[in-house]
């Protein structure tokens, strides 16, 4: 039963994430997180019951969800890289978002550009991951 009743306050935190413009998340974000997300909240002093409830079953939550990656902005979107980071140095200045790696309208990776753009093992870990037929923005799933 424990185990269950985290599941369920996952999935309400999951709703926190997915309908932020619902009556409840707007609260729970104006009063515990008004600058960030509920994945980046800490817990804080003087919460309530429920909100403790939901902050408890947070870590369930970051181990299931996953990044789609879109059209967005460089943030931590390569699967299995150790560091987390992409080297400094192969970060070049031309390319600041994802969807400039992709070529469209065939919707397949320009290997030619992650080959001379990223370290070798960032290029295979980068090359492995699957895209949509059709572009997007980033979202979590």
């Amino acid at each position: 039963m424990a185990q269950f009743n985290v599941a369920l306050l996952a999935k309400q935190g999951w709703r926190l994430i997915t309908d932020p413009n619902s009556l409840i998340a707007q609260v729970f974000k104006a009063k515990y997180f008004p600058e960030s997300n509920f994945l980046n909240t800490r817990l804080g002093n003087k919460s309530s019951y429920t909100w403790r409830s939901l902050w408890a079953a947070k870590g369930l939550l970051e181990k299931g969800v996953i990044w789609k990656v879109g059209t967005s902005s460089n943030d931590i979107w390569i699967p299995d890289l150790n560091d987390l980071k992409l080297s400094v140095d192969t970060i070049s200045a031309h390319y600041d978002k994802v969807a400039e790696l992709i070529k469209n309208p065939e919707r397949v990776w320009n290997k030619e550009m992650i080959n001379n753009t990223f370290r070798e093992t960032e290029a295979t870990l980068i090359l492995r991951i699957p895209l949509a037929q059709e572009p997007h923005a980033n979202f979590l799933a």
